[in-house]
């Protein structure tokens, strides 16, 4: 299931206020611990900015990732895992799907994010590297290369902080990493707009505008 839902005021409120790790009844709130870009050109950002997608104002496609410390849920089974991404008022989508998603049956203008995980390149590496679009391909630039853990469709608009599924596909690798504990980059990617099948460019980007911020939550539900 794909899981992608606008969070109520006060859940919103409640989840930024999460220190670095709080537990209840299994579910684990773990904040980011920093967030940047990379971009199609191979250049990691100078500061904690982060967009998904591609605008006029930065040309080169770009994809977000955050740090989380997954060491409080090391060893546990986990069960299920959202990242809340909170947004900005930096926003453009611009694909048009003639039959709409699930999400919203009326609204025809939607772009797929995708949560990936770290992928082939150390944390050092995705953290403080540059001139590299190899790092930009292994993180979230070629679904091919580092599938998606899950995923959300985003309807253009206003994004006061959304919920991504990051338990759907390749649940195994998130698993693993949880295993190891420590540090661990997700990546934010864009993934299936019409540019990518066959469409006309279009310009589609989100939180572009936005930097890190402690209300950026990897949620993890464990068994045990």
């Amino acid at each position: 299931m794909n899981i992608m839902h606008k969070l109520s005021g006060a859940l919103l409120a409640a989840s930024l206020c999460v220190g670095a790790a709080g537990v209840h009844a299994g579910t684990y709130h773990l904040t980011a611990i920093t967030s940047g870009n990379w971009n199609s050109a191979g250049t990691r950002g100078a500061t904690t900015l982060y967009q998904i997608g591609y605008n006029a104002k930065l040309p080169n496609k770009q994809t977000a990732f955050f740090e989380f410390n997954l060491t409080p849920v090391k060893g546990k089974t986990v069960t299920d895992a959202t990242t809340l991404i909170p947004g900005s008022t930096d926003y453009d989508i611009e694909d048009y799907w003639p039959t709409p998603t699930a999400n919203n049956t009326t609204d025809h203008f939607q772009f797929k994010v995708g949560i990936a995980p770290q992928g082939s390149d150390t944390l050092s590496q995705i953290l403080t590297g540059n001139n590299s679009t190899t790092i930009y391909l292994d993180g979230g630039g070629d679904a091919g290369r580092n599938q998606d853990l899950g995923y959300g469709w985003v309807m253009d608009g206003l994004h006061a902080g959304f919920q991504f599924d990051t338990f759907h596909y390749n649940t195994a690798r998130l698993q693993t990493e949880v295993n190891a504990g420590g540090d661990w980059v997700f990546w934010g990617c864009d993934r299936f707009d019409n540019a990518q099948n066959g469409g006309n460019a279009p310009v589609n980007y989100i939180w572009g505008s936005t930097s890190y911020n402690t209300g950026i939550i990897l949620t993890i539900t464990t068994s045990n």
